[in-house]
């Protein structure tokens, strides 16, 4: 994920809820980060959805150290941002400075400080917004390549993180367009210990309507609509003890990625020249119409995400066509 500054303050990404009707039973919980415009902003009014935050780590380890190094920050961001009341659900993203240590379990001499400065977060946000739901983005974290005794152990390891949460948003994104049955029985199985971790408290799903950007080769693009709809609709069937995912978060940050991407210097040459980026600058230049601003590219493409993604999640078949 990445971060938006302006004068030095993160501009907080933001989740959306689906509310039931009146009256009728509650749909699966749905939040997705869309930077949404106008156009966008009146179809989530007429889906019923709602906002709520995450919060990045440089509103409370701006030097990325895994240390809880600013409260003062973080109180900072809580009062710009949350009423003293707000009871929903609150994403901490903290992976600077922590997560590497996490992955590397309880033998990395940082792992048992990281945890504790994790727990510490928790307890300052708890104290100072006692209705929020919190829990950490890539909690409990994936080990694509090795789900193994040794993953499970830190995990473990890492229960006072766990103990201290009040809901689960794990990272399930597509990784590959070329084996979708391996993605699915590898998060199946980060779901199925995140279910066993969670208890009776919620986990969502951190997806993404894109490939992972890690993917040489099919980072950044588009999932087929088809594969989106059965990647996300078997990942909310994963069960543990008759329990499942309570919804998924769609990550959909093209504003960040479309500006990073075609940043220039003064000398005309783009500033970000490695393969990641220019696969995002291809990226862009394949789906946007000649002449096409960013906010008429999200117009007629967020709608469209979500569409699907009420597909997958509830079941609701998408009349829309891919833009």
């Amino acid at each position: 994920m990445r971060m938006r500054t302006v004068a030095g303050l993160v501009i907080v990404l933001t989740s959306l809820v689906w509310q039931p009707a009146a009256g009728a039973e509650a749909p699966p919980l749905i939040l997705s980060n869309l930077s949404t415009t106008e156009n966008v902003e009146e179809q989530l009014y007429i889906w019923g959805v709602e906002q709520t935050p995450l919060v990045y780590s440089a509103a409370f380890d701006p030097l990325g150290t895994g240390t809880f190094a600013r409260p003062d920050l973080m109180e900072i961001w809580l009062d710009n941002h949350l009423e003293d009341s707000f009871d929903g659900f609150l994403v901490l993203d903290w992976e600077d400075g922590v997560m590497a240590h996490l992955m590397a379990g309880p033998s990395d001499a940082e792992f048992t400080r990281v945890v504790s400065e994790m727990v510490k977060l928790l307890e300052f946000v708890r104290e100072r917004r006692p209705g929020a739901k919190i829990g950490y983005y890539r909690m409990p974290w994936s080990e694509y390549q090795s789900q193994n005794d040794v993953w499970r152990a830190a995990i473990a390891a890492a229960s006072p993180v766990f103990d201290a949460s009040d809901a689960f948003f794990p990272s399930v994104y597509d990784r590959s367009g070329d084996s979708p049955d391996r993605d699915s029985e590898r998060l199946g199985m980060l779901i199925h210990l995140a279910l066993e971790v969670a208890g009776e408290r919620p986990v969502i799903l951190y997806t993404m309507h894109r490939y992972h950007s890690g993917n040489e080769t099919w980072g950044s693009r588009l999932i087929d609509a088809d594969e989106y709809i059965k990647h996300i609709s078997h990942l909310m069937q994963v069960e543990y003890e008759g329990r499942r995912p309570a919804g998924v978060v769609v990550w959909a940050e093209e504003p960040y990625w479309y500006q990073a991407s075609n940043s220039k210097k003064r000398s005309g040459g783009y500033v970000r020249t490695d393969p990641m980026w220019v696969r995002w600058r291809d990226t862009f230049a394949s789906e946007m119409a000649p002449g096409e601003g960013l906010d008429e590219y999200l117009n007629r493409l967020h709608p469209w995400i979500l569409c699907l993604l009420n597909e997958a999640v509830r079941g609701e078949p998408c009349d829309m066509k891919k833009p």
